[in-house]
């Protein structure tokens, strides 16, 4: 708040830049009780993009007042255009935008994405997608790529304002349940690349999300992988996976010997994988965590993953 202040006075004081503030907050008065029309708010978004560009952190305000009574009543085709320019704050002014995003519109966003539909409604979508589902696909989607935004530096912060406590439960099944999703709605990939940062930033041994991580993320990322319901060779699922790789290696750099141990844990406690077979796999994140890549780590986890689907397919039904 207090960097927003001082860039808004350094603006002010800047013979160019004032002038540009200065008719960012002439038009944004002028239009906030407009926003009822439609044309208004496609020309307000515009508008918008520009000023963010060119004053940074000292549009922010005004970015604020005008997206926030948009996003109270934004339709679902309208709203992944409001999110396509918080996508753009947050990457152009950081830490900054992670303020106001956490104070209010990522608030006012999650209860809007509410109103239009649970992602997890997307979990039974196959082949046939209808115009609906469309919709929802593409707002959710750009959803996630803001929030794959948001958390990736700085900006990280907005989850811990105070207005998004109550709503970081929601905010973590929503990641959750995109990861459910089949992998035509490329929605998986940007959940775990969202999960694997929040581990890079937030896991420690003996916290709440350590515990999320491995009684919650990666038994059902596992299941989700050899249910039967996804086909391992699918180019889209092998993305997929690949994000699933990115999080192991993260909780193994985060959590050392006692996040490899969990690991072991997780596999052998549901008794798909020998003791063996687990510790062999433990002992390649290990190995991989300071890789250039994680192509060697992929197909261990295909070939790993690939065993756990045949064993539960000859288990049968409910295995």
């Amino acid at each position: 708040s207090q960097a927003i202040e001082a860039a808004v006075a350094a603006a002010r004081q800047d013979a160019s830049a004032s002038v540009f503030l200065t008719i960012l907050e002439h038009v944004g008065g002028l239009t906030v009780p407009c926003l009822a029309f439609a044309a208004v708010r496609d020309k307000a978004l515009n508008f918008m993009q520009q000023f963010v560009n060119i004053l940074g952190v000292a549009a922010l305000p005004a970015l604020e007042s005008l997206l926030s009574p948009m996003l109270r009543t934004t339709t679902i085709a309208e709203c992944p255009r409001i999110l396509r320019v918080m996508y753009q704050s947050v990457n152009k002014t950081k830490a900054a935008a992670g303020v106001i995003m956490g104070r209010s519109l990522l608030p006012l966003t999650m209860e809007r994405l509410a109103s239009f539909g649970d992602v997890s409604e997307l979990r039974a979508l196959h082949n046939v997608i209808s115009e609906s589902a469309r919709e929802l696909i593409d707002v959710y989607r750009q959803y996630f790529s803001f929030l794959q935004a948001l958390v990736n530096g700085p900006s990280i912060a907005a989850l811990m304002h105070e207005s998004m406590q109550p709503l970081l439960g929601t905010l973590m099944d929503g990641l959750l349940a995109a990861v459910r999703t089949p992998p035509e709605c490329d929605l998986g990939k940007a959940a775990l690349t969202t999960l694997t940062r929040l581990t890079t930033a937030w896991c420690e041994a003996g916290t709440s999300f350590e515990g999320f991580l491995f009684d919650s993320v990666l038994p059902m990322v596992i299941d989700e992988f050899t249910n039967g319901t996804v086909d391992l060779r699918d180019a889209k699922a092998m993305v997929v996976m690949g994000e699933l790789c990115g999080l192991l290696r993260a909780s193994a750099a985060k959590l050392g010997d006692a996040g490899l141990f969990r690991l072991y844990s997780l596999l052998t406690g549901a008794g798909w994988v020998s003791h063996a077979e687990a510790n062999d796999f433990c002992a390649a994140v290990r190995d991989n965590v300071n890789a250039r890549t994680t192509m060697r780590l992929r197909q261990v986890t295909k070939q790993l993953l690939e065993l756990i689907a045949s064993r539960r397919s000859q288990a049968g039904p409910g295995a």
